[in-house]
């Protein structure tokens, strides 16, 4: 079964194979490019039938490419994370690294030193130490440091005190709250014999006009 991925790569060339590689791109039929992979791995370039010096290396970060149909709008197309990096092949071509040191901008210059510094060495018996403590805290018991101990104490409960007895009105009170109301209804009698008064009257008067 054949692998059938495709995986998006910068491919960097010498100056005078990039002026090359810049006609081809614009479209010059006369300028070949090559670009194929021996079945050990290893890149094999040809740019004119001339064979160059090939190494895949990695980029210390990711770059994302964007594609656009009207020049305005653009989407992600996909992402880059190698080089392609050829040289002249000569007898003393140095070899290239594993991973490239500097990114593709100013900003990414030697940003692996920079930005991921290496980890300090760790002590293997501090190591071992918070090894033993999450196994038990996995295990839902307590640090290795620590014991359980049960003590019981009691403790009193203090009973709320009951609330104190409603005050008593006093007398005076009563009679004045007594005094009033009988006041109140005589003054709402005397109102209810004015207005029955009144009816009666209107209503003799209705049947002497009738009459």
């Amino acid at each position: 079964m054949t692998d059938s991925r495709e995986e998006l790569m910068l491919l960097n060339v010498p100056d005078d194979v990039g002026v090359r590689l810049r006609k081809f791109l614009a479209g010059d039929e006369g300028v070949r490019l090559e670009v194929a992979f021996a079945p050990n791995g290893n890149p094999e370039v040809y740019v004119d039938g001339m064979p160059l010096h090939a190494s895949l290396t990695s980029l210390p970060t990711v770059v994302e490419v964007h594609k656009s149909i009207d020049g305005s709008t653009f989407f992600k197309a996909g992402e880059i994370g190698r080089v392609l990096v050829t040289q002249p092949l000569v007898a003393a071509a140095s070899p290239a690294a594993a991973e490239l040191p500097d990114g593709l901008t100013p900003p990414a210059v030697d940003i692996r030193r920079r930005k991921w510094r290496k980890r300090p060495a760790r002590d293997p018996a501090e190591v071992e130490h918070v090894a033993v403590e999450l196994e038990a805290l996995r295990g839902g018991s307590l640090k290795p440091e620590f014991e359980l101990i049960k003590v019981e104490q009691e403790v009193p409960i203090e009973k709320p005190l009951p609330p104190p007895p409603p005050a008593a009105m006093p007398p005076s009170l009563k009679m004045k709250l007594v005094v009033s109301r009988s006041e109140d209804r005589a003054r709402i009698q005397a109102k209810i014999e004015a207005v029955t008064k009144a009816c009666d009257a209107a209503r003799d008067k209705l049947k002497a006009l009738g009459g």
